[in-house]
């Protein structure tokens, strides 16, 4: 990695001399700008199983860890007979449906196999009943957290000959824990424990369970509650939960006396006692439609309440049959979902007075359409059936079917690339797969649209598309290349999902415009330009070991080769945009890690080599809080100046890692252990007391003083001003050193630790620029007020390669963005002498993080230019900067470099850039 980009990407950026000193070594790497690994789904698989045959059927999947997968399935039947069910057991890419031997023919069932990249982890297994057996207790290994683990029941068959009476003998109740002794949900309570019972015997059975661990989510409520046997219902109360990220789980068993009797023991749940907006809920009900008041006819019911954390949604309803037909649930009944990430979770009851009612009452769910949930049972009948539904939309991207589409552009060339687009109705052979995609290209917005049953040719003008539209892609893949462009020319393209083998296509509104279009402009003079859907990509990409990070806004971070521009890997989702800059770091065990904070409060490590992702774990931001400060690191390889101290109290490095939450007043700092899992607790947080004593927001990168293990942190000073603004802790223990009250906000700047170690800088909202001793308990030793008009700082100091104290300090004056020049003395500070233009005002709008090299700093301006400033005496480099155009009115973000021979900047759009200095200078 060039030493040059390092400074960057850690700021405050380092000089040659900081690099002979420990401290360096920290800032360098960390420089630029409660345990949980964020579920994020991969695909959900899902199909409709008819008349599975006696011994089941088996569905061949494409899973990478079936671990990582939870299954749900729906049964419905032509049969009243109470064998008329089945199970479905998940192992490697195989789904085994089976329905015994005496149930062949009559059972149909939609399944859905929910596949997560990462966050879940699944045990499972069956639990057979003997014919006299009621219990069956499940030792679960490893002992799963109760607080975000839960229980999703996966069917239950038998070989039971014909039979209307004994329905009750295959209602099986899943619950952690015992029934009288329910896990508790309070985080870190945990159990090796999982109870699977019935209340009556009588007939062997065999029921599928799951338990499903999912960071990322929280068990609101669990526990039991019975509908008694002269009631129709039973209610519970909840923790307050926002019904809009929610689901209920919920399993049951009923009593002897049911006899079999439909009506008595399907039973639904849904929230209740629900208000605001989101809507919150503190209540549950349970409903069956009919009760005898006979003995033993109760209907005991084991319910999760849980609530997604990471960005997943549910919508919630309620369908009733009416009239006599097989299906219900209209077109319309939901919003649009993306049918490769959602899970119809429901349970449904059935009126009547008949022990014959299991096809009457027996559902299958299905989404013919993006805005349809169905049900469908196995006889046409006029019996009506209500089902409580939670529509669930796990995260998958902020970007619905499409998470990224992407382009770079060289001379006369470029390339498109596009994530993999999964859709059910996607297929090879029987096995779910990617669908085919067909891409068209033009040289203005694309509004157009494929129509069903059209082929179209590569090269060719589409029909019904403008005279300048091509073809550019057609088949399977998941990116393509062209060439003989026109450089200064801007091509659009455009990515419609085909289903595969045939020439229909998916333009539903998942499909919109904003997500599946990108533009490129080929140039012979940038060596390259990147583009990605969702999201400006303002800060600074940062280098890695041949690769290039591109933080995105639009909840990505996407690796690419820094020579071509090239896409490394498929982008990684984060649980939120990135709007800090990313911190690359050696890993002191090995390997290169990329760490990412973003706006819902969510850390994200990538591998630095793959670009893949290795693990996500939430921080406990506040309701409206998130990680704006880039992420500090301390190694343990770079330890070497304090005396073993780090080391001998570290086993692995540590992260740094601030708050901005939405109070002014209670912000944390956190030391996270760079493990493999991202799991481990947390070594320390200060302060442990949240608001006490109250800190402000941070947005600006810590810095860590490795040679006395101290973290520099600073933040605003609260909403009346009279809080610290600048926080030193030690970083063995998470105690505070301590703290300054200086006149200013400095939420949006970071600390600069000088290339002798021996003071700090850091500037403010008011155009104070100040120097702290780094020694003792920490005080300003001396300030200066930047001149001009209402002068405020923001970002990153830069210290001059050469000259000791001699700073470069990004201000705004006026409404114009520059560089003020200030020497420190040791006693005081003052404006460079030979700068006769102080500062050096460049453009209107805000600073973005400039670039100092040994002769000039590069400036990105809020007009798509980049100027150059000479660091001798402040001028403008050939008398007008030879501002370099990028992107002509476009918003430039920060600046990055690997050697000094190129400049990578990202911009407003969503583009990154690579500039080819020419000796040094811009071209």
């Amino acid at each position: 990695m060039g030493l040059a980009l390092q400074l960057l990407v850690a700021p405050p950026v380092i000089t040659p001399r900081r690099l002979q000193c420990l401290a360096v070594a920290l800032a360098l790497i960390g420089l630029a700008p409660v345990a949980a690994d964020a579920a994020i789904l991969k695909r959900v698989h899902s199909g409709t199983a008819t008349s599975i045959p006696a011994g089941g059927t088996s569905i061949t999947l494409e899973l990478a860890d079936a671990s990582k997968a939870v299954v749900y399935c729906t049964t419905r039947t032509t049969n009243t007979d109470t064998r008329a069910r089945a199970t479905c057991v998940l192992s490697d890419n195989n789904l085994l449906i089976d329905v015994g031997s005496n149930a062949g023919g009559i059972v149909s069932v939609g399944w859905y196999v929910a596949e997560f990249e990462s966050g879940v982890s699944v045990q499972r297994n069956t639990a057979s009943f003997a014919s006299g057996g009621t219990s069956v207790s499940v030792t679960l290994s490893p002992a799963v957290d109760c607080s975000k683990s839960f229980v999703v029941m996966a069917g239950v068959q038998n070989d039971d000959a014909s039979g209307n009476n004994d329905d009750e003998r295959h209602t099986i109740l899943g619950i952690l824990g015992t029934v009288g002794s329910p896990c508790g949900v309070t985080a870190g309570t945990t159990t090796s424990t999982l109870t699977v019972s019935r209340l009556e015997s009588g007939i062997a059975a065999t029921a599928a369970w799951q338990v499903v661990t999912m960071d990322g989510a929280t068990v609101m409520e669990r526990d039991t509650v019975t509908i008694g046997n002269s009631a129709l219902t039973t209610t519970a109360t909840i923790a307050s939960t926002d019904s809009t990220r929610a689901f209920l789980s919920m399993s049951y068993q009923v009593g002897s006396g049911v006899a079999g009797n439909e009506p008595q023991y399907l039973t639904r749940g849904d929230f209740s006692s629900c208000s605001g907006s989101p809507l919150s809920c503190t209540g549950l009900t349970f409903t069956r439609q009919r009760q005898t008041g006979s003995s033993n006819t109760h209907v005991q019911i084991a319910y999760e309440v849980v609530q997604l954390e990471d960005g997943g949604t549910v919508q919630r309803g309620s369908t009733t049959s009416s009239g006599t037909t097989t299906t219900m649930g209209g077109s319309g009944n939901i919003s649009a979902i993306d049918r490769s990430a959602a899970v119809p979770f429901f349970t449904a009851s059935v009126t009547g007075n008949s022990a014959a009612f299991l096809d009457d009452g027996s559902w299958s769910a299905a989404f013919p359409s993006t805005t349809q949930l169905q049900f469908t049972r196995g006889s046409n009948v006029s019996t009506v059936g209500t089902a409580n539904w939670f529509v669930t939309s796990f995260y998958k991207c902020a970007n619905s079917r499409l998470c990224s589409v992407a382009a770079t552009g060289g001379n006369a060339t470029a390339t498109v690339t596009w994530s993999p687009i999964y859709d059910p109705q996607c297929l090879s052979s029987s096995t779910p797969t990617a669908c085919q995609a067909l891409v068209v290209r033009d040289t203005s917005a694309i509004t157009w649209a494929p129509t069903n049953g059209t082929s179209y040719t590569v090269g060719n003008q589409p029909a019904g598309g403008p005279a300048t539209m091509r073809v550019a892609f057609n088949g399977t893949g998941q990116s393509f290349s062209q060439s003989g462009l026109t450089n200064g020319t801007q091509y659009f393209y455009r990515v419609y999902p085909r289903i595969n083998g045939g020439n229909n296509y998916i333009t539903d509104s998942g499909m919109t415009q904003a997500i599946s279009q990108v533009s490129v402009t080929p140039s012979a003079s940038l060596a390259w330009s990147y583009m990605t859907t969702g999201g400006s990509t303002l800060n600074a990409p940062i280098m890695g070991d041949g690769r290039l990070y591109v933080a995105s806004n639009g909840n990505k971070v996407v690796a690419l080769d820094s020579a071509s521009g090239a896409e490394v890997a498929t982008p990684v989702i984060t649980n939120g945009a990135v709007q800090s800059y990313l911190t690359w770091l050696p890993v002191s065990a090995g390997g290169e890690a990329v760490i990412a904070g973003d706006q819902n409060g969510w850390l994200t490590r990538i591998d630095g080599v793959t670009g893949a992702r290795v693990w996500v774990r939430k921080m406990g931001v506040d309701s409206g809080g998130f990680l704006q400060a880039s992420v500090s690191a301390q190694l343990r390889a770079s330890a070497t100046c304090d005396g073993g101290s780090f080391n001998g109290t570290y086993s692995v490095d540590q992260l740094y890692v601030v708050s901005r939450n939405a109070s002014q007043s209670n912000n944390r700092v956190w030391a996270v252990p760079l493990d493999a899992d991202g799991q481990g607790a947390l070594s320390w947080t200060y302060p442990v007391t949240g608001g006490s004593p109250a800190i402000d927001r941070a947005a600006g990168q810590p810095f860590v003083d490795y040679c006395r293990n101290r973290l520099w942190v600073t933040t605003g000073a609260g909403s009346g001003g009279n809080q610290p603004g600048v926080w030193v802790i030690n970083t063995l223990n998470g105690n505070l050193i301590g703290s300054i009250n200086p006149a200013g906000d400095l939420t949006n700047t970071s600390p600069l630790l000088s290339g002798d170690t021996n003071t700090v800088w850091m500037g403010n909202s008011l155009g104070y620029i100040g120097a702290v001793d780094t020694g003792g308990s920490p005080s300003v030793k001396y300030s200066l007020l930047l001149g001009g008009t209402t002068p405020t700082i923001s970002g990153f100091i830069w210290e001059d390669w050469a000259t000791s104290g001699r700073l470069y300090v990004p201000v705004t004056v006026g409404g114009t963005a520059g560089v003020w020049c200030v020497q420190d003395t040791g006693a005081a500070l003052s404006p460079c002498s030979d700068w006769p233009t102080n500062p050096r005002l460049v453009a209107a709008g805000a600073v973005s993080q400039p670039l100092v090299t040994g002769t000039a700093i590069f400036f990105p301006a809020s007009n798509g230019r980049i100027y150059q400033i000479n660091t001798s005496d402040g001028q403008l480099y050939l008398g007008t900067g030879t501002p370099f155009t990028v992107e002509s009115g476009t918003a430039l973000g920060g600046i990055s470099t690997d050697d000094h021979t190129q400049l990578f900047v990202g911009t407003s759009t969503g583009r990154t850039y690579r500039i080819n200095l020419n000796g040094g200078n811009l071209p």
